[in-house]
């Protein structure tokens, strides 16, 4: 038989809370804070994403085959503006992902790889390790990376 929490911490000499999911309350609390600080921190990557895309969009201004990416990446950015606003962590961070592929996929539609170019592919293919870091989680591993 198991002990229910408050007479848990009855006998531990601690006061017990009320209401039946006490327990659960300041988990919650500390998921919130977590999901509005991760909304905080992804303002910068949204910029950032916001400046590639113009980059792209002004490299590729013949490439018919890179719109529709570059279209879905502007859709996934306005998702994660709302999400931010509301304070939804994880849904801006899921949106801005979504971005970061859509922008992969249309820089390499472009029809000359330039310096530029390769430069902007390799800085979206290195954000998820740095979104990672930012969200305390281990880094993905590389694609060079043996396992």
């Amino acid at each position: 038989p198991v002990t229910p929490v408050p007479a848990r911490r009855a006998q531990e000499g601690k006061p017990a809370m009320h209401g039946p999911h006490h327990h659960l309350v300041r988990p919650a609390l500390r998921a919130l804070g977590h999901q509005a600080w991760l909304a905080e921190v992804s303002y910068t990557f949204w910029y950032d994403l916001c400046l590639l895309r113009t980059r792209i969009e002004a490299l590729g201004r013949d490439a018919p085959t890179a719109a529709p990416h570059l279209r879905r990446a502007g859709h996934a950015l306005t998702r994660a503006r709302l999400a931010m606003a509301v304070r939804w962590g994880h849904g801006a961070v899921r949106e801005l992902e979504r971005c970061r592929r859509e922008l992969l996929c249309a820089t390499r539609k472009l029809p000359v790889r330039t310096p530029v170019g390769v430069q902007i592919a390799g800085h979206l293919e290195g954000l998820p390790h740095i979104w990672s870091y930012a969200a305390g989680f281990p880094a993905p591993p590389l694609a060079g990376d043996r396992p």
